[in-house]
């Protein structure tokens, strides 16, 4: 196999995987949290200061912002934030996967990491809950970084 071939059928299986393991979070309404950052990114519709009001303010001002971006896109439709957020842990779990190819060099690893990634039960949360996306974004923002930081060197 090519290594390009290689990298398509991880990819494939990490979201067929992902996807798998997640289906159900595409049927959960939205929960408590959930509602005040409703009413803040219809808030921040009105006026863009209205982002440093929403639940946490500042101290989560990335996951707001994206929370209001996804509001914006897809209105409040529940399963959408959630595939998102599934959309998000696999992007995380081809991180994952490229960094521990980029550090072992060894392929079998690198896919075992990537598949463990994605479906190990205790990263469900920030997927089952779209109040916690924070989680994933900063998952991807430690991710990214490390692994480039690997390659370049």
């Amino acid at each position: 196999m090519t290594e390009l071939n290689l990298r398509n059928a991880t990819a494939m299986a990490v979201g067929v995987l992902g996807l798998v393991a997640y289906w159900p979070a595409g049927d959960n309404p939205f929960i408590a949290d959930d509602y005040a950052l409703l009413l803040g990114a219809e808030r921040v519709a009105e006026h863009c200061t209205a982002l440093f009001a929403m639940p946490l303010g500042g101290r989560r001002l990335v996951s707001n912002f994206f929370f209001t971006v996804c509001y914006a896109l897809f209105g409040p439709m529940a399963f959408l934030f959630y595939w998102t957020n599934l959309w998000l842990h696999v992007v995380n779990a081809l991180l994952v996967f490229r960094l521990v190819r980029a550090v072992s060099g060894h392929w079998p690893t690198a896919v075992a990491a990537g598949l463990f990634f994605v479906a190990y039960e205790r990263h469900q949360e920030p997927v089952f809950w779209i109040g916690t996306q924070h989680e994933l974004l900063l998952a991807e923002a430690a991710i990214q970084p490390a692994d480039r930081l690997v390659a370049v060197h």
